[in-house]
């Protein structure tokens, strides 16, 4: 099975300023869904989506500065854009998705993760770091990140952890800027790494166990999952690629004798 972080891969692409087709939107969808078609060929896959309630709700109630100092977008040209890649996968490209209303789409990920453990191999398609925890439920589970295959001995060769409780000390003791988790003051990944050799104290355990609560992916959803299946229709995507302009989607189509 292949679990793709549709928000992360989208909002990724969404940054790329390197395509010239005038607007910057357009550099999210082209990278999704060159993407999902990369990995589509390797096993089941699913796309899996920010549900609509989750988003402001799920991790601030626990740290009203959480994700705010993320680079603002035009909020209408990003949702517009990202709607419309989701009925493109749904009515043209016959891509399966999956969201729950209530749920980010890692929690969700996590809950299908530990469905499916034991029934083969999980990969999971995302640059969100927060799923090296997940890497040491099982050798089956794997993450691509910038087409890069990382397993948990990479983790465990970068902070020295063992197990996910220990990943999870680990990153709560060193924070992460990019969602404005603080950390231990003082303790940078070297510290942190001494720190979960000796062992962890009670103290230390304290002192960051919000960070720990907050970033811990343990399988449960507050919602419904939804699964979305998918349904090809060539003239849609056809239509939809010269509408705006993405040659480089339609060719990669193509190629791949996608609609047979």
């Amino acid at each position: 099975m292949i679990l793709v972080d549709g928000n992360n891969v989208y909002y990724s692409g969404f940054s790329v300023k390197a395509f010239d087709w005038g607007n910057m939107r357009l550099g999210g969808a082209v990278v999704s869904i060159l993407s999902v078609l990369k990995y589509s060929a390797n096993g089941n896959l699913l796309v899996v989506w920010d549900g609509s309630n989750a988003v402001k709700r799920k991790r601030e109630e626990f740290y009203d500065g959480y994700k705010l100092s993320r680079e603002k977008m035009k909020e209408d040209m990003f949702f517009k854009m990202l709607n419309e890649l989701k009925y493109i996968y749904k009515e043209g490209l016959g891509i399966h998705q999956a969201y729950s209303e209530e749920d980010e789409a890692d929690d969700v990920i996590a809950h299908l993760v530990y469905s499916f453990l034991g029934n083969g191999k999980i990969t999971i398609v995302s640059n969100d770091r927060d799923f090296y925890q997940l890497l040491f439920l099982s050798d089956d589970v794997v993450m691509v990140s910038r087409s890069k295959e990382i397993r948990r001995e990479d983790v465990k060769e970068e902070t020295g952890c063992s197990t996910k409780e220990e990943w999870l000390w680990y990153k709560a003791l060193v924070g992460d800027g990019s969602d404005n988790i603080s950390g231990k003051k003082g303790v940078g990944p070297v510290k942190a790494a001494e720190i979960i050799k000796r062992g962890i104290s009670d103290v230390e355990k304290q002192e960051v166990k919000c960070w720990y609560d907050l970033m811990n992916l343990d399988g449960n959803l507050r919602g419904n999952l939804v699964l979305v299946e998918g349904k090809k229709n060539e003239k849609l995507v056809m239509d939809w690629c010269r509408e705006y302009r993405l040659k480089r989607v339609w060719e990669a189509l193509v190629k791949r004798q996608w609609f047979g």
